[in-house]
């Protein structure tokens, strides 16, 4: 097996960061689904669904990568996995609230979708990210 492509500190091209980056996708799409059923939205419709999680998933790739959570050390401590990916989605959030206000995406903003994101959203990142990091340490 070849050795993975590490780019500075930040990033680690191997299939431990695809696990990762497949399994962020899957919790933001939990957080979106779950507040379209809340909603009365149909996750079964693809374009509604893209729409409603694109922002997110634009926010967090910028913000995962800045925060080292696709590194190789970010699961060897499960305090600092949970630490840096409540970082990364408070600033993911903020940027998808904010794209979802612009007239390209047209969610608006609204405060209370704020806090409910940032909690919802952010407890389903750390959960996935911290029960993976504990899985990796033990």
């Amino acid at each position: 097996m070849s050795e993975p492509i590490v780019v500075g500190n930040r990033l680690e091209l191997s299939q431990t960061t695809a696990i990762l980056a497949v399994g962020d996708v899957v919790a933001i799409l939990a957080f979106v689904v779950a507040g379209m059923l809340q909603h009365g939205g149909d996750p079964a419709n693809l374009v509604e669904l893209l729409d409603t999680a694109l922002p997110f998933l634009i926010g967090w790739l910028p913000a995962a990568f800045f925060m080292g959570l696709y590194a190789p050390a970010v699961l060897r401590n499960t305090r600092e996995t949970a630490l840096r990916t409540v970082v990364a989605w408070i600033v993911a959030d903020l940027i998808g609230q904010g794209l979802r206000a612009t007239p390209i995406f047209g969610g608006g903003f609204d405060v209370a979708f704020l806090v409910v994101s940032l909690v919802v959203g952010g407890l389903l990142l750390v959960i996935w990210r911290a029960g993976i990091a504990q899985r990796t340490i033990l």
